[in-house]
């Protein structure tokens, strides 16, 4: 149906960060972190960064209450633990689908930003990412810290690697990629959100 990016911004200056997007020619940010604000790269708080990208013909979007990973919703909490199978089933976030649907029929090319260098480390891979391929049939493209792409299908080869789930050739591939989301949300959910995080 279309393409999008992620892209993490703890690694870049601002002029570095332009540079990617214009690369891609990304003309729209949707920030998926549930506070657009740190204390470590204050040029990404959403004030700020949303005056330069405006410079440059880029629109922002602020994506905190649809697509963050830390929830107000106590329905999505299994063991006192974020449940991103619960998230993804959230009126507000089904919004957010529909969102950035909109915006890729309207002919905008959108990047989810986050904070995490590594999109394995962070939920615009594990909730966002997933979510969007599985409704939406997106051209997923990860934009790695060295400003090189990884596409959604690659990436989720790498999970299963790193969970020792591609060497079993008697299971399921789609099962296999399910028990490694789910071991991956549970990492990604359990690393306490701060400011910098999600």
């Amino acid at each position: 149906m279309g393409r999008i990016f992620t892209i993490g911004s703890s690694v870049h200056t601002t002029n570095e960060f332009i540079s990617i997007l214009t690369k891609y020619k990304i003309n729209a940010i949707a920030d998926v972190r549930s506070v657009p604000y740190s204390n470590h790269t204050p040029q990404y708080n959403r004030k700020p960064l949303t005056n330069v990208l405006k410079e440059k013909s880029i629109y922002y979007l602020d994506f905190s209450e649809e697509f963050g990973a830390r929830r107000k919703e106590s329905d999505v909490y299994t063991n006192n633990q974020i449940d991103f199978g619960k998230v993804m089933k959230l009126p507000i976030f089904i919004t957010g689908i529909d969102r950035i649907k909109n915006g890729i029929e309207k002919g905008y090319h959108i990047a989810l930003l986050c904070t995490e260098k590594d999109p394995l480390d962070c939920h615009r891979f594990s909730l966002v990412s997933k979510a969007l391929n599985n409704k939406l049939s997106l051209d997923i493209d990860h934009i790695l810290y060295d400003g090189e792409i990884v596409n959604q299908h690659n990436l989720e080869k790498k999970m299963l690697n790193e969970f020792g789930l591609d060497r079993d050739l008697f299971n399921d591939y789609e099962a296999q990629l399910e028990i490694a989301y789910e071991k991956l949300s549970k990492k990604v959910a359990c690393q306490g959100f701060d400011e910098s995080h999600g």
